[in-house]
């Protein structure tokens, strides 16, 4: 399998792993199990990062097919350890476009996906506002600014004070149609004057250094919305840490509750804390996560979908205005 397959591969069963084992302790057990020298994996405060670490050792020991024989013994109807284990674990894909058949010379395909041009334009001045988020070790997480010196992520992606007061935000980074990148212009976070996370919830604000030249994304009551299942979604995020990028098809709206947006959109490793928007561009979720996963709380259920996720605005926004961080 080529490299960049494989990757997909294990990160697909991070997800997997990470949504099934939430501790380190129950992780390394497993590990343990499938014959993996525990004492030597790296351990993070994440679980889901320790996993990382747990798959790769375990790709490099050809043990991947060992600890999903056994955590399918404890979740033996769990689809996407059934999909892994006959290596038929696939990227999400959008949902299948019905044919109507025309009736004059130019038809829609499918639903109709037209918009206005007006869209372009407001897209791009919003993307001025997403930002680069660099922890070092060529870590990165996505975010966006919610006041000139603001910026709202995601709690996993800034953890704590420290990794907060360490992180570089970056403006503008991004590539010509061309290919020519465009550095990002780095600003310091003021951390130590403004930190808040919560982990529940999956976000966190920094202060850094004012940034002038764009508008920050609106948080107000009134620019803010809940989508609908079946309604479209646009994330314009940092991709596996790269230049800045928008995702326009494939991001039917899947699931919605209180708590969560599920939808198909496509993301990286690095795309978490970005922004979710609907086709009016008004602020809809917090992205913070992808892999297989339940319309409810059973993690055993069989119905599962390879899915992206994000934590709807509207929970967001409560927490802030509570932490006197927005009005």
């Amino acid at each position: 399998m080529a490299g960049e397959s494989r990757r997909e591969l294990l990160l697909q069963l991070q997800s997997i792993f990470a949504d099934l084992y939430r501790t380190n302790e129950r992780a390394l057990e497993l590990a343990d199990r499938a014959g993996l020298e525990v004492a030597s994996i790296p351990q993070s405060s994440r679980p889901r990062s320790t996993w990382w670490s747990i798959l790769t050792e375990a790709d490099h020991q050809l043990a991947v097919p060992k600890l999903v024989t056994l955590a399918r013994q404890e979740y033996p109807r769990h689809e996407g350890l059934r999909l892994a284990a006959g290596d038929q674990l696939a990227d999400v894909v959008g949902p299948d476009v019905e044919w109507r058949a025309p009736a004059g010379r130019e038809v829609v395909v499918g639903d109709n996906d037209l918009l206005p041009v007006a869209f372009l334009e407001t897209g791009a001045a919003i993307a001025k506002s997403v930002v680069r988020i660099a922890l070092g070790e060529r870590q990165y997480g996505s975010g966006f600014l919610i006041a000139p010196d603001l910026v709202l992520t995601n709690q996993h992606v800034l953890p704590s004070l420290e990794v907060a007061q360490r992180a570089v935000i970056e403006l503008g980074c991004q590539e010509t149609l061309a290919g020519v990148a465009i550095a990002g212009v780095p600003h310091a976070t003021r951390a130590g004057e403004v930190y808040a996370a919560d982990e529940a919830a999956d976000w966190a604000v920094v202060k850094i250094e004012p940034v002038a030249g764009c508008t920050p994304i609106s948080l107000a009551a009134g620019d803010l919305a809940v989508p609908k299942v079946g309604e479209r979604v646009y994330i314009i995020q940092h991709p596996g840490g790269g230049p800045k990028e928008v995702a326009l098809g494939d991001n039917a709206v899947t699931y919605v509750d209180d708590q969560r947006i599920q939808y198909l959109t496509d993301t990286r490793p690095g795309s978490s804390g970005s922004p979710v928007f609907d086709r009016r561009w008004r602020l809809v979720a917090l992205h913070h996560s992808g892999g297989w996963m339940t319309e409810g709380d059973d993690p055993n259920a069989k119905d599962l979908k390879f899915r992206n996720e994000g934590v709807p605005i509207g929970v967001v926004r409560a927490a802030l205005v509570k932490a006197r961080l927005v009005q």
